[in-house]
């Protein structure tokens, strides 16, 4: 029992050094200037009859009122 907690006891600041070492390795965070931007026309909105056929085409099973939904 001695032994295991030895070993995690010791494992867990190997991990944490590990960890640093990564995260150094990793490039930054993105600058303000590589964020997309919103178009100037504004947000771009779905309209209802866009999307796939098979989209449209399946619909979610309402069940009605008090009822289950069916499988």
């Amino acid at each position: 029992m001695n032994v295991i907690a030895y070993a995690v006891a010791n494992a867990i600041p190997q991990a944490v050094r590990l960890g640093i070492k990564v995260r150094g390795r990793e490039p930054g965070p993105p600058s303000r200037r590589d964020q997309p931007t919103l178009p100037e026309t504004g947000p771009v909105r779905r309209t209802r009859g866009s999307g796939s056929p098979r989209t449209n085409s399946r619909r979610p099973a309402v069940a009605a009122r008090g009822g289950r939904n069916p499988p």
